[in-house]
């Protein structure tokens, strides 16, 4: 006789926990035997499906092989470390809302400045906008873009022996377009106690640049209107007011020709005519040579004499001047000059040796100019004394226009 068993088998601890004897399974009847058998047959279905499994009374159950870690023949592989992924605990509460820097006292006056500029900006293209709408008027056909540009000088100059002198200057011009396309209004005015550079006209029968001796007080308006503008050619009437007691009424005719000498090298030609109701009649004759040596260095030789009642005489003046672009904000120039009135007891009234240094900083309006200078001016017997002045400015740009597709024409 056989003895069945039922062994049901945990497959985590291979340990048997369930055994059925079956030897009395021959004593039941018939119809008992049957119901028995359909129970028996359904225990054992299920066991089976949960992974148990039949033996024989004298089989033992024995527990398979544990599985071991195979040691690594080679060297210790290394681990990469992810600072990334460990967690970074948090010092204290994070707070619901992000402070906000406190603003530095520099930040702070850096933007009123700022403000302060554009507002004046603003204001000086609207006043210039509503004179131009008020004299002119406007056509359809033209695209009209009133404009202005102001640059505003203010300068400290320590002189020799140790004087201390303040100045300011001021340059404006201002396109009237609606007016008329060729007319510009140009207000200018210099206040220099202190100023003894020689100097070639600026601006030739314009009271107060068009002498090489310096002016050091005068306020002037001008109103000129553009016969020809061409690239080669120049031509401009203007009249205009000195704002001084007694006041001088001025009006001159400028012409100016340019010729290319070759690629690298250019001639201006100029001849102003000019008549005030103190003086009457004068004339400025101009000639300038330049070329350029390389991309960021220019050469200029430039000469320039005034005749005139108000002179007796023939004033003159020559220099040379070479100038070196040092980067996209910054330039140097070192000038040398002579300076003569054929009415003085000394034909040569000064000789002129000068260095510049221009850079715009901080700002795109904002520059600053550092000018060291060695001069030998005649004194009234005609004896010639060495002076050295320094002379420090910064200068604020203004600007504005109605377009941005034409800025207006600059004479500083």
């Amino acid at each position: 006789m056989f003895i069945y068993t039922l062994i049901a088998t945990d497959h985590a601890m291979n340990v048997p926990y369930t055994t059925l004897n079956l030897s009395w399974w021959k004593t039941l009847s018939g119809s008992t035997r049957r119901t028995r058998g359909v129970v028996v047959t359904a225990v054992i279905l299920c066991q089976t499906a949960a992974g148990f499994s039949f033996a024989s009374e004298n089989i033992t159950a024995k527990s398979p092989p544990s599985v071991g870690t195979a040691p690594w023949p080679g060297p210790i592989p290394w681990e990469e470390t992810k600072p990334w992924l460990v967690p970074v605990p948090w010092p204290e509460p994070v707070p619901w809302w992000s402070p906000t820097p406190p603003t530095s006292y520099f930040d702070t006056i850096e933007e009123t400045v700022d403000e302060t500029h554009t507002m004046l900006e603003r204001n000086i293209l609207r006043q210039t906008i509503r004179f131009d709408n008020f004299f002119g008027t406007v056509k359809p056909e033209n695209n009209h873009t009133t404009s202005y540009i102001i640059r505003w000088r203010n300068s400290l100059r320590i002189g020799h022996g140790g004087t201390f002198n303040l100045g300011s200057a001021l340059q404006a011009n201002f396109a009237l377009t609606k007016i008329s396309e060729r007319l510009h209004l140009f207000i200018t005015g210099e206040n220099d106690p202190g100023l003894t550079t020689h100097s070639l006209p600026e601006d030739p029968g314009n009271p107060g640049f068009d002498r090489t001796t310096p002016t050091t007080h005068f306020a002037n308006t001008e109103l000129r209107y553009e016969l020809i503008q061409k690239p080669s050619l120049n031509l401009f009437l203007g009249t205009g007011v000195r704002l001084a007691l007694p006041f001088e009424v001025f009006a001159r005719s400028r012409v100016q020709y340019r010729k290319k000498l070759g690629e690298l090298a250019l001639m201006r030609v100029g001849e102003t005519f000019f008549v005030k109701n103190t003086d009457y009649f004068g004339e400025t004759t101009e000639v300038s040579l330049e070329r350029l040596l390389n991309e960021a260095t220019l050469l200029n030789w430039a000469g320039a004499a005034t005749a005139s009642r108000e002179i007796n005489g023939l004033e003159w003046g020559s220099e040379l001047s070479l100038t070196r672009q040092i980067s996209s904000k910054a330039a140097a120039t070192f000038k040398a000059g002579i300076y003569g009135n054929t009415t003085a007891s000394s034909q040569i009234q000064n000789y002129l040796l000068l260095a510049r240094y221009r850079r715009n900083f901080l700002k795109p309006w904002l520059y600053y100019e550092v000018e060291p200078q060695l001069s030998w001016p005649s004194d009234p017997v005609g004896i010639q004394h060495a002076r050295f002045d320094v002379t420090f400015r910064l200068e604020i740009v203004f600007q504005g226009t109605t377009a941005n597709k034409k800025r207006p024409r600059s004479i500083m």
